[in-house]
């Protein structure tokens, strides 16, 4: 159990820190509240290192590690403060200090009324969610084919490149998958 709470905290490290910063450095000067760039943060530290890894197998034949995977975090993270210093001419962190106001039931009366457009779309996704997987008994999201893509995650993992075929990519063999 700890071992899983560590491994979740590591992977929300490498997506967050780099992603956040990534979108931070990118927006910095414009007009968008530290919500939007922080979501915008989260999507970049999705995308950002795994297209490193995929440009990195293609141009070097660099196949997918650990190792690697926490470099492109860490080398997106690194061109995201050379982004943000170019830019601000001087390491200048955004102000994320707590603020007393925070506790009060005016601020967030007053963020619910300008955000309630972007409160009511983060509620509809999540009851979409909800609806869509929360209430069937699959523990796998059932998408065009659920364990075609786990075998190649699960390849991708242990081997470092997708395979170039697959027999299950359109006959799947038959065998139990859950054990």
């Amino acid at each position: 159990m700890v071992f899983e709470i560590i491994a979740v905290l590591a992977v929300l490290l490498s997506v967050l820190v780099p992603g956040i910063l990534f979108s931070f450095a990118a927006f910095y000067g414009t007009k968008m509240g530290k919500f939007e760039k922080t979501i915008f943060g989260i999507i970049f530290g999705i995308f950002l290192p795994a297209i490193l890894a995929e440009l990195e197998f293609l141009a070097f034949g660099v196949l997918f590690t650990f190792q690697v995977a926490l470099l492109n975090a860490f080398l997106v993270a690194a061109i995201a403060l050379g982004l943000w210093h170019y830019q601000a001419k001087s390491f200048s962190p955004p102000d994320l200090a707590w603020k007393d106001e925070y506790l009060s039931e005016q601020f967030w009366f007053s963020f619910a009324k300008k955000n309630k457009v972007m409160l009511l779309l983060g509620a509809i996704i999540v009851f979409g969610f909800y609806a869509r997987y929360a209430t069937s008994n699959d523990t796998y999201f059932s998408e065009i084919d659920p364990y075609y893509y786990t075998h190649v995650t699960e390849f991708i993992v242990t081997k470092g490149a997708a395979p170039a075929f697959s027999q299950e990519a359109y006959f799947p063999q038959v065998k139990a998958h859950r054990e």
